[in-house]
Formats: C-alpha cells, sequence, structure tokens
C-alpha cells in the first residue's frame, strides 16, 4: 500500500504547530502571537491584522485601518488612516529546507518574523540582514523602549512580540542588531534615498550593484545566515533582481507599506513575490 504524499505546505504547517507558535483555529494554521485582529497599542483607530499559513492569494486588502499618520509624520490631530493587509500570511519558499516568506503590511512586523524564524532554528544568531527598500528604517526605538533592548540578549519570542507592536515603521532594525540577530546589514536603497549612519557593519548599495558585486559571494553562505527584508514601496522595483537577492535567503519577510504606497500595487507586488518564490 503507497504512502500518501505529503506536501510541501502540510510539512511547513506541521512544522509551524510542532514550534508550539501556531495552531489549527477557524481552518487555518494560525499564529497564537497574531491570533485575530487587534487593536494597535500605538494609535486609535488603528489595528493589526492576524497572521496565518497561506499562499498569494491570501495577501489581499482588508477593510480596517492599520497605519496612521503621514509618509513624513506621525503625529496629526486628525491623522490620515491608511489601510493594509486583511491578513498576515507565512507560507513556505520553494526550497528543500522550505524557508519561510512572511508578507506583512508595516514593515516593523519584519523584527518578529526574524526573531520567530530563529526560535525556530531557522536563522542564526550573527546573521546578515539584506534591506531592499526606499528608506533606510534606521530610527532608534523611543527611549521606554530602549529600556527593554538587552544588548546581546535575544528575547523570548513573546517579549519580542510585544516590542515589535511596540514600534513605528522606522523602528525595527536596531532592536534586532542589538539583540545579535544580525552583525552585518547590506541595506539596498532606492537611487536618492538618504540613509543614517547605523549600526556598525551597516552598507549601502544599489540594486544593480548589489547583484553584480555582492550576489555570487554569497550564494555559498548558509541560508540559515542570511534574511532579505523587501518593502515593495522601492522606486526602482525590478522584479528579476529582488527575486534573485531572495533566492539565497534563509527567512524572506515582505512589507507592502500602506502609507508610502498605494495598496493596489503594494499588494500586487507582494503577490507576485510570493507567488514566484513559494513551493
Amino acid at each position: 500500500m503507497k504512502t500518501a504524499r505529503i506536501s510541501p505546505k502540510e510539512r511547513f504547517e506541521h512544522r509551524l504547530i510542532q514550534s508550539g507558535y501556531y495552531q489549527r483555529a477557524a481552518g487555518n494554521v494560525r499564529s497564537k502571537f497574531y491570533p485575530s485582529k487587534q487593536p494597535s497599542p500605538l494609535m486609535a483607530q488603528t489595528f493589526i491584522p492576524p497572521l496565518r499559513s497561506g499562499s498569494a492569494l491570501d495577501i489581499r486588502k482588508g477593510s480596517f485601518p492599520v497605519y496612521g499618520g503621514g509618509q513624513h509624520s506621525l503625529s496629526y490631530r486628525n491623522p490620515i488612516l491608511y489601510q493594509g493587509l486583511h491578513e498576515y500570511v507565512v507560507t513556505p519558499k520553494n526550497d528543500k529546507e522550505l524557508s519561510p516568506i512572511y508578507a506583512f503590511d508595516n514593515n516593523n512586523h519584519s523584527l518578529f518574523g526574524w526573531l520567530e524564524a530563529f526560535h525556530m532554528g531557522l536563522l542564526e544568531a550573527g546573521s546578515l540582514l539584506i534591506r531592499i527598500d526606499a528608506h533606510d528604517d534606521l530610527d532608534s526605538p523611543p527611549p521606554e523602549i530602549e529600556a527593554r533592548i538587552v544588548k546581546g540578549r535575544i528575547p523570548a519570542l513573546k517579549e519580542g512580540h510585544d516590542i515589535t507592536r511596540s514600534l513605528w515603521i522606522r523602528e525595527f532594525v536596531w532592536p534586532a542588531y542589538d539583540w545579535g540577530l544580525f552583525k552585518k546589514i547590506h541595506t539596498v536603497l532606492s537611487p536618492g534615498a538618504d540613509m543614517v549612519m547605523g549600526p556598525p557593519g551597516n552598507q549601502r548599495f544599489e540594486i544593480t550593484d548589489y547583484v553584480k558585486r555582492m550576489l555570487s559571494s554569497l550564494k555559498h553562505e548558509k541560508k540559515s545566515r542570511i534574511a532579505v527584508d523587501i518593502d515593495v514601496d522601492v522606486t526602482d522595483y525590478n522584479l528579476e533582481l529582488i527575486l534573485a537577492i531572495a533566492e539565497i535567503a534563509g527567512v524572506t519577510t515582505l512589507a507592502s507599506s500602506p502609507s508610502c504606497i498605494d495598496q493596489r500595487t503594494g499588494i500586487e507586488r507582494e503577490r507576485e513575490l510570493v507567488d514566484t518564490l513559494a513551493a
């Protein structure tokens, strides 16, 4: 009698459940940390979507605001409210490791994706972070959050989730560096974008130059030593070059950036990336 073949999705979801961080609920495999739509602690009237296992087809626009403010300001008496994703999605990459791909809207939640991958044994401490973005996202967290970050100590996932929820969209890179998740950061920025100095080991690149000069040497690295973070608001969006970089990652995080790009475009790009990279 032949044994039924287990699909990559089934193996991936089994791993999620075995980690203890996910459970079957409402017909899906759902995160215990993002189980349902939750109010955001940062601004009234905004919410954080749930996280579930899914596919490119599950990346779709939500009907509730996920961000308030504006592209260049975070405090308005009457903030502009932006809708993002209906749900966050995690899906397996088309590689033998079934590396996770996370689709978020606000980029700060990438911090949770990296930390979860670390605790699941899919990302090593001291790894390389490659960020593809129109912004450097190197703002420091506020003092009350800084006080909760112990340099050189990677926190438990619950503690890291609590910190992630409390960060604005440009404050999530420094905590990952300070914890020790990453030792080096390669920031692949859109042309003309400004960048502050950032952590030691932070280098700036332009995407064409990065693929030509850096990619061949990085292909020999263990995937568990590389994370790739893609904010799809990049002005020089080039699917072929972005995919070339994402292919080497042990964990990939995506942000649809509701405050920076029309979500019809942002979600279309996330779907395109997931559809191409996923198992």
